[in-house]
Parts: structure tokens; sequence; C-alpha cells
């Protein structure tokens, strides 16, 4: 994805530097953890192992050598907001969210009755990590890089060479656990119920106007094949995709990390699609959102990239109303103001698409995939719906 590099203002007013000639990055190495043997006899003893994937596992290796291992244990895998994609979710072991806003009720029935619990990525000090370890304590085994490894809760990895690698190396050694019998079935009805709960969802407000972003997500997921990429933004659409959006891989969901950071989407679509010339991207944005990083619009109409850009248009930083509405506020300088996303798209030579009513959604996306070039698609829905929640769709289901 992007990156963003700062140069202070000391050094750009200082003095010339000799700077050595640049040379290519050397790829970590991918030695399995000196310390792997403990973890490895923990692993194999475990009757009943859950495995955590953390954004640690989202990297593209660690997450087929995350697949590897779940499958050589027949183990179901749990993943947090950002591990998202780590392990496909439409792979049979992938169990649903932990701690995505909420849990998956069967995610934490599954952890509760859990001997070991494998932490793929899951960095220490996070949200997910002390939330695991309050929760499950010495339950709790850590695989994850650090440029400072130390072993206190797992194999003292470095590089994310070395990650991937002792995962395989862990694949190779161990067979299914005593609970492997159950564990896909689990998953199935794990996945069937938090599908079926957001179908309900959605038909709660098909009638409702201005419509649910939800409904537009889904048709996505519906028409997403395994090469598609798709970036997210921090918006109200973040918080639906981690939910609605079927995964193959960690291309699936590429999405903006906990610091929030807006205007993420667009730059990194750009950044996909010269990366991969042959597949589509799709950038899933708000409004606020968007017009962060807007003037992008020009780059991707002058290169002619494949990529769609799904723009929830409600008028509203949407997450920053919620949050003050949540606590007790009026909002406060939350309106974005109107803006004709279609015609900025049209006027910066991109094909524009609106879409007002939900009856329009499939048939936008239909003719979006179909371009060779740039799309952008301006959905008019609302925001003034309840925050996705996994316990509710599940009880709804």
């Amino acid at each position: 994805g992007p990156t963003h590099v700062e140069v202070t203002r000391d050094v750009l007013e200082g003095d010339l530097i000799d700077a050595a000639p640049p040379t290519p990055a050397q790829t970590p190495a991918g030695d399995v953890a000196p310390d792997l043997d403990r973890a490895l006899e923990r692993i194999r003893r475990a009757q009943h192992p859950v495995i955590v994937a953390g954004k640690g596992a989202w990297y593209p290796m660690v997450s087929a050598a995350l697949v590897t291992l779940a499958e050589a244990l027949e183990a179901p895998v749990c993943h947090t907001w950002e591990g998202h994609g780590a392990m496909p979710t439409v792979h049979p072991l992938s169990l649903g969210p932990y701690r995505v806003l909420e849990s998956h009720p069967l995610v934490l029935s599954e952890l509760a009755a859990a001997d070991l619990i494998v932490g793929v990525g899951v960095r220490p000090g996070t949200e997910p990590f002390e939330a695991l370890r309050g929760d499950y304590g010495e339950r709790l085994l850590i695989f994850d890089s650090s440029d400072t490894p130390n072993g206190r809760y797992g194999p003292s990895i470095g590089s994310v060479g070395s990650l991937a690698a002792s995962l395989r190396a862990v694949a190779a050694n161990v067979r299914p656990s005593q609970s492997a019998g159950s564990a896909r079935s689990m998953c199935a009805e794990a996945q069937r119920s938090l599908a079926h709960g957001l179908q309900v969802e959605m038909h709660r407000y098909a009638g409702t106007r201005p419509w649910h972003i939800g409904l537009a997500i889904g048709a996505l997921s519906d028409r997403l094949t395994p090469d598609m990429v798709v970036t997210s933004d921090v918006s109200n659409v973040k918080l639906w995709v981690p939910f609605q959006l079927r995964t193959f891989g960690p291309h699936s969901h590429v999405q903006a990390g906990s610091w929030g950071t807006m205007g993420y989407a667009l730059p990194a679509a750009i950044g996909a699609a010269f990366a991969y010339p042959r597949r589509t991207v799709v950038a899933l944005a708000g409004d606020a959102s968007f017009l962060m990083s807007s003037s992008d619009l020009v780059t991707l109409a002058q290169h002619r990239l494949p990529v769609i850009i799904g723009v929830h248009h409600d008028g509203q930083i949407g997450m920053i109303n919620y949050m003050q509405r949540m606590a007790g506020r009026e909002p406060f300088a939350t309106d974005v103001g109107e803006v004709d996303y279609a015609k900025m798209a049209e006027a910066a030579g991109v094909k524009p698409i609106r879409v007002d009513d939900p009856s329009a959604i499939g048939g936008a996306w239909d003719a979006a995939l179909a371009e060779p070039g740039p799309v952008l698609i301006e959905f008019i829905a609302g925001h003034e719906f309840p925050r996705p929640s996994p316990r509710r769709f599940v009880e709804q289901a």
C-alpha cells in the first residue's frame, strides 16, 4: 500500500549531506525461530486449539502459512479487525470476527473451550492481545514478528519471513487435534449464522430512505472474485466491510489501520492497480474520507487505471457523528456539505455512475466492472442506522 515519508524542516533547511548510494533492500531472513521447540510441544499437546489471526498475519506469506497451519491442526481461526482477510473468510476453517466492535458468539464459546489459543500476528501491547491475555492468561501462545523479539509470549521471531517459516515448520510437525472432528461444522454454523443475520439486517431496512450502505457492500461481495483487490477507508463503510465482504486472501480487503487514516482507500487502490495491472481494484470510502484524497482522481484518469471507487454519499463525517451521539451530545461540525461526486469524477475524466435507489445497486456494480478504465459510483445512502453487531446478527439469524 501507500507509504508516507516525511522529511523534517531542519533537514530540509540544513547543509547537504553526503549519502551512500541507495542499494536494494534485503529481504529479511526466513529462518525458523531458534526457540520454536517449546511452542511446538505446547501445540502438540493441545486437544482443543483455536487460532486468532491478527494484523501481523495479514502479510501474504504469513497468511498462506496460517492457512497451512490451520489445516494441519484442523483448528478454527477467528480474526481481529485488522486481521480480516488473513484467513480467507470463505475457508471452511474460518470461524468469524473477534473484537471487531464485538465478537461472534461462537468465537467466544470456542475461545472459552480452548486449551490453547494461538495468536498469529497478534502484537503484544495491542488491544486484542490485552483482551486475550486478560481473559485466557496462560492459554495464550503468540506467534508474531518483532524488531526486538524476547520470547516472552511465544517463539522469538525477528521478521515476517521468519514468522511464515516458523508457522510452516509447526504445520509440518503436527497432527489434527482431538477437537478436529467438529471444527468445520462449527465454522460452517458460524459462517451461516453471520451471513443470515446480515441478510435479516439488510431486509429490515430495505424500504428505509435514505437507504443502508450495507446494501451496496453486500452487492459487491456477491460479485467479488479471488483476483479482485478491495481497499477501504475510515468511514461508516469501514464498520460494515469486515462483516459483509467475503475474502479470498489478504488482497481481498486492504484497509486503513487502527490509527484512523482518512483518505487511504483511493491512493491505496492506485498503488494496487500499478502493482497488479491485470486485476480489478475497488476502493470503498465515505464522502469525507474520499475528499481527503480526491485530487488523486486526476492521477487515476491520466493513467486509465481499472479502479472502481464506491463513495458513500451521506453528507456526514459519519463515525464522528456517531461517536458524538453515543457521548450524549448533539453532533457538531460533522456536515460535509453538498458535493456532487459524480460531476467531480466526470470533470477529472473518470466515468461517473450515480445510485439514488438501492434497486440500481447491482446494475451499477455490473456496469462499473465491465468498464476497462476508472469509474466512480456515488451511492446516495444514509448513516442513521445501528452499528454492526455480531451478537445482534446471530440472534436475529
